[in-house]
């Protein structure tokens, strides 16, 4: 068994002075990730597997010491209300730590509870919040399942923008002829 997705990502970008703190609260996964190596042996002593809430863990461990920090959300969305507990998450988060550039996945269904996220994320105060959705089909055709899914990204780093654009549109065509890319900025300084 791979554990896939973001923590694998992550750990294989770790630098020799990075830290990587990697949640997973299902003790299945927890367990496939403690099973598998995320980074390069050089590296495995800056990572720590955490079995638990990635959110409450987030607050809990700020402020941090060093003048630099990221962070990705990557969270299940398996139930209603995670799409909220995510913008309180970051409320708190950027209060404690205003300099972390923190991205954020999110599926796009056709429940499209993600709107409310967005939106109270839009009233909350937090500026420079960049937004990013790829969509493998209009939102319109899509009855059950993920038709796409998008990227927020607070305090996004100069020409970060640019170059993700400029990416995405080079493997976009390859989600076929209905896929569509929109990007903008959520709330601005």
């Amino acid at each position: 068994m791979c554990y896939p997705g973001s923590p694998w990502w992550l750990g294989s970008r770790v630098r020799d002075q990075d830290r990587l703190t990697l949640f997973e609260l299902h003790p299945g996964e927890h367990r496939h990730l403690a099973e598998q190596s995320v980074v390069a042996p050089e590296h495995e002593g800056k990572l720590r597997r955490v079995h638990g809430d990635g959110l409450e863990g987030l607050v809990k461990a700020l402020p941090v010491a060093t003048p630099r920090l990221c962070v990705l959300i990557d969270p299940s969305f398996e139930r209603k209300d995670e799409y909220l507990e995510v913008v309180e998450t970051l409320r708190q988060a950027m209060r404690k730590a205003r300099h972390a550039v923190v991205l954020v996945w999110y599926p796009l269904l056709p429940a499209g509870r993600h709107r409310a996220m967005l939106e109270a994320l839009g009233g909350s105060g937090i500026r420079k919040i960049w937004r990013s959705e790829v969509c493998r089909e209009p939102p319109t055709h899509a009855t059950h399942g993920m038709y796409g899914s998008g990227m927020l990204v607070i305090n996004l780093p100069w020409g970060l923008d640019q170059a993700l654009e400029a990416a995405i549109q080079r493997w976009l065509p390859v989600l076929g002829a209905q896929s569509s890319h929109r990007s903008s900025w959520l709330v601005e300084e």
